[in-house]
């Protein structure tokens, strides 16, 4: 947009030049008592604003007064997106008004004479500078619209391309929007409207507590918004079982409560299915494996025993070594697999005194590394019903991690105590920080993070162990998590209820 030529006015204003160039000589105390005004009502109004919506363009319309038909070079004295950006049709004409009542107020304070025409004009180029902002707030908010939705189609073609259902609910009034994607996967007709009793009743019925709790959690502030869950839905016809994945956030009002949840939901059944077959695969190759490594283990195990050559001698006790390895690890295997495909790790409680347990285990790592020096610390009651060869096979693992990964000259401390009905146990070790990109999956199946692959003594295993470790525990009904700096050291922490 070019600057105008010389301006054809409404009505005469003197010459043309010398009443508009007085207001020239009180333009800077029109601005400060014009801004102080728009703050304080924005203050009574409830706004906080440092400067006016306008602040940038009043300057320019104040020279468009005082220049009136005259030749004006360099700024544009026209509205423009860039002076008012941000600004509402409201505030502009709350601001203008003030401009109106200040002008008049400055110049009167001043002892300026304005003919009637004068200050006609002055009405008539603040009228027409709410029009023109009226027309630029519009022509703007129009061309955002076509932006977005311009954008808002990309973002339904790349959902549908990749067949992401889309859902809102609002909590507060129990309205649930669900797209034609989501519909289609629950087998709702696209002419119903959803509901959150739709919702739960598509679900699996062994799922529907577990997906409704999880639900209810994720609308309480306290848990972050956060919602990705994995689960079994069946539609409302009770049709083929199918897989999805939900991952959603809610927004909070000022008083904490949940108004807004939305998210999204993806059909996730294939690949459920490969992963299921991979796990049973595993399993079945577990189980098949360990009869030929009984025979080797037995084979290894006579030999040693029949007074062999010094070489020879070596070579069977390197096949034990190997045959014990290849075991612990066949072990694991299964127990990935019975962990994976739901019915989970299986337990067999019997009455256990846990500090006993880690003072052997303890006797035992020392045995073996007689290097390293372990402090062990405990405090109340031990006893307890728990599965002891599963317990000695998580605090074997997380004491083994412990001689691995901490620094040789540094002690690991073991503190057991009682909480409750709970006995909590913390390992901890000072060799080198377990990265922070590491922690959030450490106990997932198949993880060595980049400690472990930097580690020298660190053991080539399948990365199942701290997977393993985290099912026994929740199969006893506990918890377990990992802390990690350079100051404190890396500590896991397990929480088992006695019972």
């Amino acid at each position: 947009m070019t600057p105008p030529g010389p301006r054809q006015l409404p009505f005469p204003y003197g010459d043309g030049r010398g009443e508009g160039r007085l207001l020239q000589h009180v333009k800077g105390e029109i601005v400060d008592e014009w801004k102080r005004r728009v703050r304080t009502a924005a203050h009574e109004l409830g706004f906080i604003r440092t400067e006016p919506a306008l602040a940038r363009f009043v300057p320019n319309l104040i020279d468009r007064i005082i220049f009136a038909g005259e030749e004006v070079s360099g700024e544009v004295l026209i509205p423009s997106a860039r002076f008012i950006e941000g600004c509402t049709l409201a505030e502009a004409v709350r601001e203008l008004s003030l401009l109106r009542s200040t002008m008049l107020r400055v110049v009167a304070r001043a002892g300026i004479k304005l003919s009637s025409h004068t200050i006609e004009f002055v009405h008539h180029e603040i009228d027409q500078a709410v029009a023109e902002i009226t027309t630029e707030i519009h022509r703007v908010a129009s061309m955002q619209r076509a932006l977005r939705d311009e954008d808002e189609d990309r973002m339904r073609l790349a959902l549908e391309a990749a067949q992401v259902g889309t859902w809102e609910f609002r909590p507060q009034t129990g309205e649930l929007t669900w797209d034609a994607r989501c519909k289609e996967l629950w087998g709702l007709p696209r002419h119903r409207e959803a509901s959150y009793e739709a919702f739960v009743n598509g679900i699996h019925p062994e799922d529907r507590t577990r997906v409704d709790a999880i639900v209810q959690h994720t609308m309480d502030p306290r848990s972050g918004g956060t919602y990705h869950i994995e689960y079994r839905a069946i539609g409302l016809n009770g049709g083929e079982e199918k897989w999805v994945s939900c991952q959603g956030k809610v927004f909070f009002d000022e008083h904490g409560r949940a108004e807004r949840f939305i998210g999204t939901v993806l059909d996730i059944t294939e690949r459920r299915r490969e992963a299921d077959f991979r796990e049973r695969f595993v399993g079945m190759l577990g189980h098949d494996l360990r009869q030929p490594l009984s025979v080797v283990s037995f084979a290894s195990e006579t030999l040693s025993k029949q007074g062999l050559q010094r070489d020879t001698g070596e070579l069977v006790r390197r096949i034990a070594r190997s045959s014990d390895r290849m075991d612990r690890m066949i072990r694991d295997l299964l127990d990935f697999a019975r962990g994976r495909q739901g019915g989970g790790i299986p337990i067999a409680r019997k009455p256990l005194d846990l500090h006993e347990l880690m003072r052997h285990l303890v006797d035992e790592i020392a045995t073996v590394n007689p290097r390293r020096k372990i402090q062990l610390a405990v405090d109340g009651e031990g006893r307890g019903h728990w599965d002891p060869d599963r317990i000695t096979q998580v605090f074997q693992n997380l004491l083994g991690n412990a001689v691995t990964y901490g620094k040789s000259d540094e002690p690991i401390f073991v503190v057991m105590v009682e909480e409750g009905a709970h006995v909590e146990v913390a390992i901890t070790n000072y060799g080198p920080p377990i990265p922070e990109s590491d922690r959030g999956m450490i106990f997932s199946p198949y993880r060595r993070g980049g400690r472990a692959r930097a580690a020298e003594r660190a053991p080539r295993g399948l990365g199942l162990g701290l997977y393993i470790a985290q099912e026994i525990v929740r199969a006893h009904g506990g918890s377990i998590e990992v802390t990690s700096d350079r100051d404190t050291g890396t500590t896991f922490t397990v929480l088992l209820p006695r019972y």
